[in-house]
């Protein structure tokens, strides 16, 4: 034993495990960034796979996971920094430690391999790895420091029968799936090196099988999809191209609203359809419109909804007043006894309403929006600041639905996502728990344009709609904005970094899943799983030193 560990710790040797280690997780990233990249995931792990394979100590699995994944984040999520001229330094920054701190996280699925291979063998540990990976990604989705953007799932994207699979176990059954025909393809190679044609043969058969399988059950659903609700919604989707610097730092509180009318307007005049509701993107008013300082550009803006019929859904920073403190947040107005939060919120203005309605986001960006963890420890709130927009927004206490009510007399219950809401998949399904008839997904991105950020955002807002058989409506400042279908498929879209308005009417689902049903049990399983197998394999070894001894 001790000669064969000596043998891999040989230069040469472990040359070809660091190459290894770079290779797969390069590959994987690189999946994440080309349009169609999804078929390098059937493979990617698997020079991975045999790297870690040949480590004898957990120090090394871990040290050994983590330059994968290091280089997994860097081609994936390197765009995190922004990195465009006006890039406030706080975010260079932060995406820097994002990319040091993230690839810790990846290491756990394959540490608990190692637990496995250590007690319960190879054989066995090499098959709970999907099982693995469904867990980690799952517990990965959780707290403030939830960040569910890279899970494997998302890669199927492109091959939208593939990802129908969505509906029964959610992003989590597809990520799992990708690892099991990652298993399947390295038993079929191990066999083939050792000579094993049969048991090779055996496997590939297996992968081909995996694989044919979530495609036949794609195709049928893609087919037989088709649960109206009967009802109906005309949107006009605007995408005004700003410069989120130049949004908050030079452009006058009303222009930015002019902005969007003007391109309404334009494109109304050139259109047939008179939509019932129009929809602008995160923080599309940049200002406290709601606030008394600012009644003249809100009642101006509401004349304007009258006057069309043409009910608003816009971001904007929402400011509210409290007497005494609801939060170890909230701060004091000085030279008052008032304390007040600021949020991250959608407004929603209807024609002949005098009353509005908003949503205050709840999954806040860490760091750039949110210090995580601030209501335990509150003193952390002031520590990191960022010099764009507005810092250190409070967190929503309720997901609530927002009624519209449409030129056709139907009344819409609408679920309203801000910006990375929308990767965490319960979290998006709630809205339909709720009774929420349609989603609409509302993002900046515009710090990102020109990266492959937006275009996995919008691909991210696709998974959901699978997920949950919901319409999403989808509206980016600098793009991607569109619509797509309960099937995942987009019906119309506006590209990245160009401006424009979509206006389209189209019918609501009434449909259902698996997976709004039962929710993330396949992670659930997975977790009872492979949590059992540990503590069974911890209890096998004591087990076996009290035999000993």
């Amino acid at each position: 034993m001790k000669r064969w560990c000596n043998r891999w710790q040989q230069p040469q040797s472990m040359v070809g495990v660091y190459n290894a280690l770079i290779l797969g997780g390069s590959l994987l990233g690189t999946a994440f960034v080309l349009p169609e990249g999804w078929f390098l995931s059937l493979g990617a792990l698997l020079p991975v796979l045999w790297a870690l394979q040949k480590a004898w100590r957990w120090q090394q699995v871990f040290r050994w996971s983590y330059l994968a994944f290091f280089f997994y984040h860097g081609v994936a999520n390197w765009w995190i920094g922004s990195w465009q001229v006006e890039a406030d330094p706080f975010l260079r920054l932060s995406g820097v430690l994002v990319w040091l701190v993230h690839p810790l996280f990846f290491t756990l699925p394959w540490l608990g391999w190692w637990v496995l291979y250590r007690r319960w063998g190879s054989s066995l540990a090499l098959w709970s790895l999907p099982l693995l990976w469904i867990a980690f990604e799952w517990l990965h989705s959780l707290g403030d420091l939830g960040y569910p953007w890279l899970a494997l799932g998302n890669l199927w994207l492109p091959w939208l029968a593939g990802v129908q699979m969505a509906d029964i176990g959610g992003v989590w059954l597809v990520s799992g799936w990708i690892v099991l025909l990652n298993v399947l393809l390295w038993k079929v190679v191990s066999a083939a090196i050792w000579g094993q044609w049969r048991r090779s043969g055996c496997f590939l058969l297996g992968w081909s099988v995996a694989i044919l399988l979530p495609a036949v059950y794609g195709t049928y659903r893609l087919e037989t999809f088709a649960h109206h609700s009967g009802k109906q919604l005309t949107v006009a989707i605007v995408q005004p191209n700003i410069n989120p610097w130049r949004k908050w730092e030079t452009l006058k509180p009303w222009q930015n609203i002019q902005r969007h009318i003007q391109l309404l307007d334009s494109a109304l005049r050139a259109s047939s359809r008179q939509p019932d509701l129009t929809i602008w993107s995160e923080t599309a008013i940049p200002f406290w419109i709601t606030w008394q300082r600012y009644r003249t550009e809100f009642f101006r803006l509401r004349r304007w909804v009258d006057s069309t019929g043409i009910a608003v859904l816009t971001g904007f920073p929402d400011l509210v007043f409290y007497q005494a403190p609801p939060t170890p947040g909230a701060r004091k107005l000085q030279g008052s006894n008032l304390w007040y939060e600021t949020f991250n919120a959608v407004l929603l203005l209807q024609p002949g309403e005098a009353d509005y309605q908003t949503y205050h986001k709840i999954r806040l960006t860490p760091f750039a929006e949110h210090v995580p963890y601030t209501e335990v420890l509150s003193f952390l709130q002031d520590w990191i600041q960022w010099g764009v927009g507005i810092s250190s927004w409070a967190k929503g206490r309720r997901q609530n639905i927002l009624w519209l009510r449409t030129r056709h007399s139907d009344t819409l219950r609408l679920g309203a996502v801000i910006c990375i809401e929308s990767i965490f998949p319960q979290f998006v399904a709630e809205f339909v728990h709720k009774g929420a008839e349609a989603l609409v997904i509302i993002t900046n991105d515009g710090w990102f344009s020109g990266t492959p950020g937006p275009r996995q955002h919008f691909e991210i807002a696709r998974m959901r709609a699978i997920e949950t058989r919901r319409v999403v409506f989808r509206c980016a400042n600098t793009g991607i904005s569109g619509i797509i279908a309960p099937s995942g498929e987009v019906i119309a879209q506006i590209p990245d970094g160009k401006q424009g308005v979509l206006v389209q009417s189209v019918a609501l689902s009434a449909g259902t899943s698996l997976y709004l049903l039962w929710g993330d049990w396949v992670a659930y399983g997975s977790l009872v799983i492979v949590g059992g197998m540990l503590i069974g394999g911890f209890r096998r070894r004591r087990l076996r030193e009290g035999a000993r001894g």
